[in-house]
């Protein structure tokens, strides 16, 4: 069985996929929130199998652009900060138990994410690692 890992961020992390592949693996990239909550819901009810998760950056889409686009100027979800997505989706993963069954990690950038934040990481349980270009 080929294993697989979770990458939830932009086509910048697409070099993990390419050594994930290299050691034989298969990544699975989403790049919004919605999404990735609909995987890890997917996983947990035992619809998808991942050997990791890998989250790229504490900032991401909440949704799709395609569905973006198809909002009114006064929706509602407009207004949900996509600068803590990343977290959120973390605190997601808590909730629903998965810290405790397979490694999850999260590459951040040292500009963009806080001691503060990197504390909640590490209280989570989750590895963080810095990027550092």
């Amino acid at each position: 069985m080929t294993k697989k890992a979770l990458v939830v961020g932009d086509v910048n992390y697409k070099w993990i996929g390419d050594f994930i592949d290299h050691l034989g693996g298969e990544a699975i990239f989403v790049e919004d929130e919605q999404t990735a909550r609909k995987e890890l819901e997917d996983f947990v009810s035992l619809k998808h199998i991942f050997h990791m998760i890998i989250i790229t950056s504490l900032w991401l889409p909440v949704v799709s652009i395609t569905e973006l686009m198809n909002w009114k100027d006064d929706d509602p979800r407009l207004e949900l900060d996509s600068r803590e997505t990343g977290l959120r989706l973390c605190q997601h993963m808590s909730e629903l138990g998965i810290l405790q069954k397979i490694p999850v990690l999260f590459i951040g950038s040292e500009i963009i994410d806080t001691e503060e934040i990197r504390k909640k990481l590490k209280l989570m349980g989750i590895q963080y690692i810095p990027d550092t270009h």
